[in-house]
């Protein structure tokens, strides 16, 4: 996935209210612009991190830039949380996924139930598997991506809904996007969400397909590069 157009580079000045993010151009401007993840951003926060963003070009966008990446010792982190499906879907379309081969079409945002909604339904002629994705950018040592940054009481309904569906006969998966290309494996943030990190536990034990994909992430694209060895023991 290659962004249309090159990202403007910057300094982090602040991130506040959860959305907005005052940033230093390189002129020496100061712009605010739309924050697109509601996570903590543990780690992406900090007083002059370089980073990443793009213009918009809808001019009744209140706020026309938008982050799309923090940079932590030399590697870029995507945030922004729009992206992991897209990236997700295009890789089904151009057959690179190699877990999700056996199916044919890939529905997005699929209601299941009255209240949940999952990112994607793949389909053959006689079998489904719903699919939720998540972003995960959070390294804290040892180059181990790890999810959630903040308890995620949205991510346990899904992951219930999930264990549900298996229950039912369906096919289920799990797929942690990392967006960085640092990172050589993947586990659950046990002491930031213990009950996720059990329910994670109990949902692989169940046969819900859990997969992380590592992500090469520059300003001028981001693409899966491959699976990242799971530590799903707690």
């Amino acid at each position: 996935m290659n962004f249309s157009k090159p990202l403007q580079i910057g300094r982090l000045v602040r991130r506040y209210k959860r959305f907005l993010a005052d940033i230093e151009c390189e002129d020496g401007s100061v712009v605010t612009v739309h924050c697109p993840n509601s996570g903590s951003m543990m780690g992406l926060k900090d007083l002059g991190l370089k980073v990443a963003f793009s213009m918009s070009d809808n001019p009744t966008r209140k706020l026309p830039y938008t982050l799309e990446m923090v940079q932590v010792e030399g590697a870029w982190v995507g945030v922004n949380t729009q992206w992991p499906n897209k990236l997700f879907q295009n890789a089904f379309v151009a057959e690179k996924l190699e877990a999700f081969k056996l199916y044919k079409t890939c529905q997005p945002e699929v209601r299941v139930g009255m209240q949940t909604r999952l990112d994607f339904l793949l389909t053959t002629p006689t079998q489904r598997c719903y699919v939720e994705v998540k972003n995960v950018t959070l390294m804290r040592n040892e180059s181990c991506a790890e999810f959630p940054d903040a308890v995620t009481l949205r991510g346990a309904k899904h992951l219930q809904t999930l264990m549900d569906l298996r229950d039912q006969g369906d096919a289920a998966s799990l797929v942690f996007m990392v967006q960085r290309e640092d990172c050589t494996r993947f586990r659950p943030a046990c002491d930031i969400d213990p009950s996720y990190a059990k329910l994670l536990q109990q949902a692989y034990q169940k046969g819900v397909v859990v997969i992380a994909y590592s992500c090469k992430v520059s300003p001028t694209g981001i693409n899966i590069i491959g699976e990242l060895p799971l530590e799903l023991e707690i």
